[in-house]
């Protein structure tokens, strides 16, 4: 405080001593760092406090760039005191301290980046509380739909002007399973029909109900499977059954070109039906047995003992029982052509 201040001191043999000081005020200091504010999170805000002070130090030391200037720049998370202590001459110090509020700006959560099962998408949502959206598609609304492998970025803006970001990437586009399962089928009457959707996928489900890659059908009608694989992509598949009479028949041709082109190359007869028992002889012009056997797609290639014969006609014998039916014979005759 300014005035005149004195003192008077006495020692042991009385002597005195006196002296005056007189205090002559300053002019007035100042310290300023701005008045208390809101920023969002994630920004920058510069404080400056008044200049001319040998010494700055700011107060908390958190999400600060400098301590130790008159300028630095903050960018607190959270809402903030920040103090600074200035030191002018004579050890005269100040205070000032403002306070920081952050904007409680809503978080964007799209999710975790996938991938996606051809034809399928998913609808992205950037969430509600925002006054604007823009997608990197140049969407504008909350919500977008994807179906294509892509980064998708979304910005949102609220009513204090803060803007939130956040990204999703489509990393890949799953084929879905492919069922090779004949649509159109029919089924003989009081027989029984099986239908296989085939084998590695990691779910089935048909329309009755069963959870294997084959069932067992005995009546016309309309049925599904659906598949799942490991990436739980699926399929679907209809398959329409009819009811048809079937005749128990057995034809052998008439004549067979065993020269390897692919066609006619093999002896054997076509079945319409269920054999319970086949045999098949084969003879020469001369009553020697050149080919036998029980097995219905085991056909004659023309040969005998490891060669081709040559054109020529030949008979056939064959032994047959259809299911539940007695047995048959039939013979005929066959010509083999070069």
């Amino acid at each position: 405080m300014a005035g005149t201040y004195f003192v008077r001191v006495t020692d042991y043999c009385d002597n005195i001593a006196t002296d005056t000081v007189i205090a002559i005020a300053g002019p007035p200091e100042f310290l300023d760092i701005g008045i208390d504010t809101t920023i969002c999170r994630k920004d920058t805000l510069t404080l400056t406090a008044t200049p001319g002070f040998l010494s700055y130090n700011w107060l908390p030391d958190y999400n600060i760039t400098n301590t130790a200037g008159s300028v630095t720049q903050v960018f607190p998370y959270l809402d903030t005191f920040y103090t600074i202590k200035a030191t002018k001459r004579l050890g005269c110090t100040l205070l000032d301290s403002i306070k920081i509020s952050i904007f409680p700006t809503p978080v964007i959560q799209l999710g975790n980046d996938t991938a996606l099962c051809s034809r399928t998408s998913i609808t992205l949502n950037a969430g509600a509380g925002f006054q604007n959206y823009l997608w990197n598609t140049g969407a504008v609304s909350q919500f977008l739909n994807v179906s294509q492998k892509n980064i998708y970025t979304v910005i949102a803006t609220d009513i204090n002007g803060c803007r939130s970001v956040d990204t999703l990437e489509i990393l890949d586009i799953i084929p879905n399973p492919v069922i090779d399962l004949q649509k159109d089928m029919s089924i003989c009457q009081g027989k029984s029909l099986t239908l296989d959707a085939g084998p590695g996928y990691k779910n089935y489900l048909w329309s009755t109900g069963e959870t294997t890659n084959r069932i067992i059908i005995n009546n016309e009608g309309l049925y599904w499977i659906r598949v799942s694989d490991k990436n739980g992509c699926y399929a679907t598949e209809n398959i329409s059954v009819v009811s048809k009479n079937c005749q128990n028949l057995i034809y052998f041709p008439n004549s067979f070109t065993p020269n390897n082109d692919g066609v006619n190359d093999i002896f054997k007869p076509t079945l319409y039906g269920t054999l319970e028992k086949y045999e098949l002889y084969i003879y020469n012009r001369y009553g020697q047995l050149v080919f036998y056997t029980k097995d219905l797609f085991n056909g004659w290639d023309g040969s005998f003992k490891n060669k081709i014969k040559n054109t020529g006609a030949f008979i056939w014998v064959s032994n047959y029982a259809f299911s539940g039916k007695s047995n048959e014979t039939q013979t005929g005759s066959i010509l083999l052509l070069k």
